[in-house]
């Protein structure tokens, strides 16, 4: 009986992790219609329809993350690349998110919020 136990807990915690799995993202970016090529830091928060923020990448809304961006173009994974995992619920308990991506803009000193919100949607 204990070894049943043991494998159905292992299976949970074996279904928890496969749900929890990063979620690939891509992204463009372009400053001033150029595209922008070399490493940038980025913030990632997903919020619900009312705007509460549900995840972001780091402790707090300015912990970073530093993206390659190649010719405008950058892929993240979010929950990955050391960000804060995705709880295994989360896109289970709500069905209208959306994904807030902010840029350090280097040469100005401040943070662009791209725009729109991008809504969260399975393929």
């Amino acid at each position: 009986m204990l070894w049943k136990l043991c494998v159905f807990v292992s299976f949970l915690s074996l279904s928890s992790q496969i749900l929890a799995a990063p979620v690939p993202y891509t992204g463009k970016l372009s400053i001033n219609g150029l595209n922008f090529d070399g490493s940038a830091a980025f913030t990632f928060a997903l919020r619900d329809a009312n705007g509460s923020v549900l995840w972001r990448n780091g402790a707090d809304a300015n912990s970073t993350v530093n993206v390659d961006v190649d010719r405008g173009h950058y892929v993240i994974l979010l929950g990955g690349h050391g960000m804060n995992e995705l709880s295994p619920l989360l896109f289970l308990n709500n069905t209208e998110l959306y994904l807030q991506v902010r840029y350090f803009n280097a040469d100005t000193q401040e943070w662009l919020h791209l725009q729109p919100d991008q809504r969260i949607t399975s393929s």
